[in-house]
């Protein structure tokens, strides 16, 4: 119990890796296969990479284990590969079979077990050289055979060059080895260029990927909590209107999308504010190490987020088409995805920037919040452009979740889904729904009316979206002019969040050099203040 306990106690935080020494030391045999049945249980469904050492496993233990790594006396590598195929590599290897039936053992893992010991007592011919005994144990040698050589049949096996062909195609560090001769080290460099930061970016963003994905359950519930949202929102915008009310169907369509989408950006910065914290700690140890290209994690984040924006923009906009009266034409309602789907990788890209920024994620929430609300607020839709304070126009122009809304509303109501005649827009306009004339004077049933309007006849319907617009100062470019400045900010924002971990990690390797000098420094002072009490002692000696 207290071994499944510690256990327990390493996965509190669901590491991606375990690593384990000896977990069925000192446990009986049921105990054993219970312990490495849990293990196996976080391997194939919690998707978590697990090593562990392990003496003498039964045979149930034995066929629990994908991969085998055999260590002989000194540490040398005896095998690494499948753990069900150990066995048959040996027994098609006449070397270091002889001595050793298998097929008299009934657990593979004794009989390897057995291999290792026989080969125990003389070294293989490699060690013997690199340790300068050339000469020493012949006998041992001669007595053993051909199975004292594991080692060396081991590296001049095929199975040995494909593994190292498979670990040249995913190192993703630098180059540590010294190598030897040139043809090696041209194979080593022509590796690591292969391996590059394409396969950086690949291998972290499966990283981020499965660990989005490893709470199944979390992540639905929190895709059904976006769909109750949206219709709840929604709901509050399908109530009846007046008839020929020329102006309510518009507000409820232009609230309706206003609304989805600022909730659509929420969601976002409580999903990824905290991935980023969560593997801050990793990445800064994988980059000390030389192990991670910066420009590779960025990259890895856009792909890994994609996902996600494109999940949400189809659940959000696909509740308000189906529960709203939205403008429902193909091609609008295809443009309008997109315009989600770059507003969101958009504004993702800003959550990784501010990010970056800070190691207080209690900062990053402010900021990602105060920037919504801005944009929010100050987007040209709550208050009209005309009335935006000075130091508040920017969010006008470059706020992410101002130009989404406004080209969502632009695209959904400039055509053709809402018309009026002149006399219905004269009612709506004036709030009544007969003619009338103000005052026994002028007739306000023309006057009130849009040019459009007014050419195409008091009782001929047409098109009010335009119009409707220009009341907002929403010009007829707006759209298209958002997506591109959206998408040139998913750039923008990417590379910034580089530059801030660039200079980030430069101010950090100076502080580290500053201290380190400090230090020295000290150090020197230390020991120059001993030889001066040194000399002091000697010279009070003298005198003495």
């Amino acid at each position: 119990q207290r071994r499944r306990l510690s256990i327990a106690e390493k996965l509190i935080h669901m590491p991606t890796v375990l690593i384990l020494d000896e977990p069925t030391s000192g446990l009986d045999s049921s105990s054993s296969f219970t312990i490495c049945q849990l293990l196996n249980d976080l391997a194939r469904n919690h998707r978590r990479t697990v090593i562990l050492t392990i003496h003498q496993p039964r045979l149930e233990i034995f066929r629990l284990f994908d991969d085998l790594l055999l260590l002989g006396t000194g540490g040398y590598q005896a095998y690494f590969g499948d753990a069900q195929g150990a066995s048959k590599f040996f027994e098609d290897n006449e070397v270091t079979s002889n001595g050793v039936e298998f097929k008299n053992y009934e657990n593979p893992a004794d009989a390897l077990i057995d291999l290792l010991e026989e080969n125990r007592s003389a070294p293989s011919s490699q060690y013997m050289q690199e340790e300068g005994h050339e000469g020493q144990g012949d006998d041992d040698h001669d007595n053993n055979g051909a199975i004292s050589q594991l080692q060396d049949v081991w590296e001049s096996s095929c199975e040995y060059k494909a593994l190292l062909r498979v670990l040249a195609s995913l190192r993703i560090g630098p180059n540590d080895g010294d190598g030897e001769g040139e043809a090696q080290e041209e194979e080593e460099e022509e590796g690591n260029r292969g391996a590059g930061w394409v396969n950086q970016t690949w291998i972290l963003f499966s990283r981020r990927f499965e660990r989005l994905m490893s709470n199944a359950y979390g992540r639905i519930i929190n895709y059904a909590q976006v769909c109750l949202v949206t219709i709840v929102i929604c709901d509050a915008f399908t109530y009846a209107t007046y008839q020929n009310d020329a102006f309510t169907p518009a507000y409820q369509a232009t609230m309706t999308l206003f609304l989805v989408s600022s909730y659509a950006m929420i969601t976002q910065y409580l999903v990824f504010v905290p991935e980023y914290f969560e593997e801050r700690q990793v990445v800064w140890r994988e980059r000390k190490g030389g192990f991670l290209k910066i420009e590779s994690y960025v990259l890895a984040g856009l792909v890994a987020e994609t996902p996600e924006a494109i999940l949400t923009g189809i659940l959000v906009l696909g509740v308000s088409y189906l529960y709203c009266d939205l403008n429902a034409d193909r091609g609008y309602a295809r443009f309008a995805f997109v315009i989600l789907l770059i507003g969101l990788s958009a504004w993702q890209s800003l959550i990784q920037l501010l990010s970056m920024m800070s190691d207080s994620i209690g900062v990053v929430y402010t900021l990602t919040f105060m920037i919504l609300g801005v944009g929010t607020l100050y987007g040209g839709l709550t208050i009209n452009y005309s009335y935006i304070p000075w130091y508040f126009v920017w969010a006008y122009y470059i706020s992410v979740p101002a130009l989404t809304y406004r080209a969502l509303i632009f695209n959904d109501l400039y055509c053709c889904k809402y018309t009026a005649t002149c006399e219905e827009f004269q009612h709506a306009m004036l709030g009544l729904y007969t003619p009338v004339n103000l005052d026994g004077g002028e007739d306000m049933s023309t006057a009130t009316c849009p040019s459009q309007l007014q050419e195409s006849g008091t009782n001929n319907p047409t098109n009010m979206g335009p119009a409707y617009l220009a009341y907002m100062n929403i010009g007829q470019p707006t759209k298209y002019r958002a997506l591109i400045a959206m998408a040139m900010m998913i750039t923008l924002f990417r590379i910034l969040a580089m530059l801030v971990l660039w200079a980030r990690e430069w101010a950090q390797q100076n502080l580290r050099e500053e201290h380190r000098d400090r230090v020295l420094e000290k150090f020197s002072q230390l020991e120059l203040h001993r030889a001066d009490q040194g000399a002091a002692d000697r010279k009070l000696g003298n005198r003495n």
